[in-house]
This record gives C-alpha cells, sequence and structure tokens, in this order.
C-alpha cells in the first residue's frame, strides 16, 4: 500500500476545508474562501483548480444589485451539485431504506424496502445491502462512476474505525464487517456510525446550530440516544460504543430496561417505558411493549392535553431522570449546546419544567440550563445526518 505523505495529508485537509466552506456558505469569491477557511490566495488557487479540473466545482457569476453593465460581475465559485453523488443506508426494524445525497449535500431521493433483517445470517444481509445499492442506482439514473462515497447509520452500537456493526436491534447477527465488502464492491470509501451519532452531525450543518462545535443531541423515541460532536468531530469512543446516554443508571433497582439490566435512563424515558408506566393508569390499547407505535403514543400525548394529572406525574419523573442525566453530561463535557429531538419530543414540553429543576439542583455554578432546547423532529433528519457522513468520507 502506497505510504501518504505528510504533504498529501495536509493537502487533502485544505481541500476539505474548501468544499466544506462552500457547502456550508454556498457561492464564494477566493479571497472569501481564504477568509473563511484562513488558506493562503495560493493555497487556494491551487486547490480550486484541481476541483474544477475534476468538475467539482463551477462559476457563479452574480450582478451586484443596481449593476447597469458596467464593469465585471462578481464572479464566485460554486460546487456543482451534480459531479458526485453519495448514497445513506439506514437499516432499521423490519426495514432498510437507501437515500440519495448531491454533492451539496441535498436529499435527492430516499427509496424504502420492507424486510425482517433479523431473519437474515451476515452473508444474506451484505448481499442485500449490495443488491438494494444496485437496484437504488439504477432506479434513480445515477451512473455508478459519480458514486463518491456511501455512508451507514446503524441502530446500536457499532466500531466506526474498523466499519463493523457490533449488535443491532434490528438485526439477530452481532459484529458484522460491513464496510469493506461494500468497499471492495463499489469502490469508494464507506463510513458507519450510530443512527443516533447522525442526528447531530444533521443538527450541525442547521444554520442556527452552525457554529457549535461542542454539541451533545439526546434523541427520544423508542429508545433513548446520544450523540456527541467533540471539537467539531463526532465521537464513538475506543469501541464505537460512546454516546449509550440511555443506559446509564439511575436506579439500580429501577424499571427494567429493554437491554435487561434494571434502572437505565431509558427505562423511564424511552417511549415503551411511558407506555407501560401509562397503562397502570389509564385503558391502552395492547401493545409489543418495547414498540408502542406512533398512534398509540398521540393518544398518550392526548391524554396529558386533556390534564391527566397522574399522567403527568409520569412524564414529570421521566423529564427528572433526564435532567439529572443530562446534568452529568454537562458536568463532563462542558457542550455548548444539548439538543433534544427524536420521534418521542413531542412529550417533552410535559417533562421539560422538572428536567430543568433536576438540572438546577445539580449543576455546577458555571453551568446553566438555558443550553438545552427542544428540536422539533423531522423524519429526514437521519436521512441529512446519513448524507453528511458520507460526503465527510469522500471529499
Amino acid at each position: 500500500m502506497k505510504k501518504i505523505t505528510d504533504t498529501e495529508q495536509i493537502r487533502a485537509a485544505n481541500r476539505k476545508q474548501i468544499i466544506a466552506a462552500l457547502r456550508a456558505h454556498g457561492p464564494l469569491a477566493r479571497v472569501e474562501l481564504c477568509e473563511i477557511t484562513g488558506l493562503s490566495p495560493a493555497t487556494v488557487t491551487a486547490i480550486t483548480s484541481d476541483l474544477f479540473s475534476i468538475g467539482f466545482l463551477k462559476e457563479s457569476s452574480t450582478t451586484p444589485e443596481g449593476h447597469q453593465g458596467r464593469g465585471r460581475p462578481k464572479v464566485n465559485i460554486d460546487l456543482n451539485s451534480e459531479a458526485a453523488f453519495v448514497i445513506g443506508i439506514l437499516p432499521s426494524v423490519n426495514q432498510l431504506e437507501f437515500v440519495l445525497g448531491d454533492l451539496k449535500g441535498n436529499l435527492r431521493e430516499t427509496h424504502k424496502v420492507a424486510i425482517q433483517l433479523d431473519r437474515l445470517d451476515e452473508q444474506q444481509f451484505i448481499t442485500l445491502v449490495i443488491d438494494g445499492i444496485n437496484d437504488f442506482l439504477a432506479f434513480t439514473g445515477i451512473d455508478r462512476n459519480r458514486l463518491s462515497a456511501i455512508g451507514i447509520a446503524m441502530q446500536g452500537p457499532v466500531d466506526s474505525d474498523a466499519g463493523v456493526i457490533t449488535w443491532s436491534p434490528a438485526l439477530s447477527i452481532t459484529n458484522v464487517q460491513i464496510c469493506q465488502p461494500l468497499e471492495d464492491r463499489f469502490n469508494v470509501p464507506v463510513g458507519i456510525a450510530n443512527d443516533s451519532d447522525i442526528v447531530a452531525l444533521a443538527l450541525r450543518h442547521l444554520n442556527n446550530y452552525s457554529h457549535d462545535i461542542n454539541l451533545v443531541s439526546i434523541v427520544l423515541g423508542q429508545g433513548v440516544g446520544m450523540g456527541a460532536l467533540i471539537n467539531g468531530q463526532l465521537y464513538s469512543g475506543s469501541r464505537g460504543a460512546a454516546g449509550e446516554f440511555g443506559h446509564v443508571k439511575f436506579n439500580l433497582e429501577g424499571p427494567q430496561c429493554r437491554c435487561g439490566a434494571r434502572g437505565c435512563i431509558e427505562a423511564y424515558c424511552s417511549d415503551y417505558a411511558l407506555y407501560r408506566d401509562a397503562s397502570t393508569i389509564m385503558h391502552l390499547p395492547s401493545s409489543d411493549n418495547h414498540r408502542p407505535t406512533a398512534a398509540q403514543m398521540q393518544a398518550i400525548i392526548d391524554e396529558l392535553d386533556s390534564g391527566n394529572e397522574a399522567l403527568q406525574r409520569i412524564f414529570e419523573q421521566a423529564g427528572r431522570v433526564l435532567g439529572l442525566g443530562i446534568a452529568n453530561l454537562v458536568t463532563v463535557l462542558d457542550p455548548e449546546r444539548v439538543i433534544i429531538t427524536g420521534a418521542g419530543v413531542h412529550g417533552f414540553p410535559y417533562m421539560e419544567q422538572s428536567l430543568k429543576r433536576a438540572m438546577s439542583e445539580s449543576l455546577l455554578p458555571n453551568h446553566s440550563t438555558d443550553m438545552v432546547e427542544s428540536y422539533s423532529w423531522q423524519e429526514d433528519l437521519k436521512a441529512t445526518g446519513v448524507i453528511q457522513l458520507s460526503l465527510e468520507r469522500g471529499d
């Protein structure tokens, strides 16, 4: 294998900086690229020339307001969104989803396949993913030569460095080497991250969070997930298992979590935990206790809205548990912001007051509950995140 020199590494890092700046800010003049990236004019000129030669950049002329035709209009540089594409893969319980993103990070197409993934062995799963990518490329009409990277957002812990799915509730198999077979088949880089991690990645690319270098996202829903950006980079730990916030223990004698242990934060705050507790005080349809449907959870929210005080106390307890857990995170990581989102965030208003009260009782004086806010869940957040993961691998 050819050894990469320091000069090549520096040039690759500078190239990533320029592409990221154009992706974040849109068309820019070369002098603006220098200001944003801190790179010299000579470096910017050299790298943008290379990117023009492979079709990644195009010129974007803009006419200043009031321009009457005299003088040269300003010429900006912009990414050519059609030059390259990435594919994101989102396996989940009984479903395999494929998403297509362009060079600018736009979500261009999605396709979902209903299939019971937990019935597949390792080779069957890998073959299914490979065939799915080929079918998706054919469906979208994208030439395989314009595929620049692939990203995978996986439920459960992964080893991002080794490209391995350690464990997932969507699968019955463990320690699946998924990235290498895809790299061998499609000859492009392949990245993998936990699906809660890629939510943090997606949030960072929203304008209101783009300046947050240290950011934590808490994802409420069927479980309780967490993604952390430390110094702008996803943090997954030495074994890919960092961020299992939902399985931090609140009370060792507490309710049983679906992981088998007792007293996990998830056992108080997830959809299945809230549904379990709500069923003790109100009539609810029978459900798979670990996977209540969106309609079943909405019935609980409707009852909360009607003023059911006993039900509100259940959510207040969940808020307190969540608040104490977040206070510990803040004490250890000192993030600029903690964003609570996920499909379960619609119940957050009934948790917020007790959450912030618990945080206030636990935080050091130099921290504040103001850093915590909620973000309305959008289904395409995970799609956006896995596209960003793919782009970072392919740039």
